[in-house]
């Protein structure tokens, strides 16, 4: 990460200078998954579960300004179909593949009810994930997820990095895979 917008973002909110290390590392893991097409698979129960969401929907389109495509992906919508292109390449913008474990209803209570409640976020983790992927989670069983998912083999210790907690809170993110 950039130091001069870490250190913005630690002015502006010292309380996160005990984790600005965790903070970068975190940031370093899931920019080294974007920039070799990984996505990031967000989880959460409670309220956590609407702050994964959140996360997606800030991710999946721009933040502070928008993203907008570039143009050689514009001008591909634009060759397919003229009106319709020009609409999508004005609109459509640059996204941040993630995905929120949560947000698949009918998945999860299938799941919990025909197998078992505490492996849902682990199953999705399995169907979801590839190598490179990274898997964020905010949710009070998140280390039985973490050893589920190293016991299937889809990461291990190796790619585990804490990027956050307050309290009694724990925020875990685990790379997907053997690093590259």
């Amino acid at each position: 990460m950039e130091h001069t917008i870490l250190n913005d973002l630690v002015s502006r909110f010292p309380q996160l200078a005990v984790c600005k290390e965790d903070v970068a590392k975190a940031f370093a893991i899931l920019s080294g998954s974007y920039q070799n097409h990984g996505k990031l698979l967000v989880c959460g129960n409670g309220g956590s579960a609407a702050d994964a969401e959140h996360i997606v929907g800030e991710l999946m389109k721009g933040f502070k300004s928008p993203r907008h495509l570039d143009v050689a992906s514009q001008s591909k919508l634009k060759n397919v179909d003229k009106g319709l292109g020009d609409l999508l390449a004005k609109n459509l913008q640059g996204a941040l593949p993630t995905i929120a474990l949560d947000g698949h209803p009918a998945l999860s209570t299938a799941y919990m009810n025909d197998c078992n409640p505490l492996m849902c976020f682990a199953q999705q983790v399995n169907g979801y994930g590839c190598e490179g992927d990274v898997l964020l989670g905010h949710v009070a069983d998140l280390q039985i997820v973490i050893d589920q998912i190293e016991v299937a083999g889809v990461a291990d210790d190796n790619h585990a990095v804490a990027v956050g907690g307050v309290g009694e809170d724990l925020t875990v993110g685990v790379r997907l895979g053997a690093q590259t």
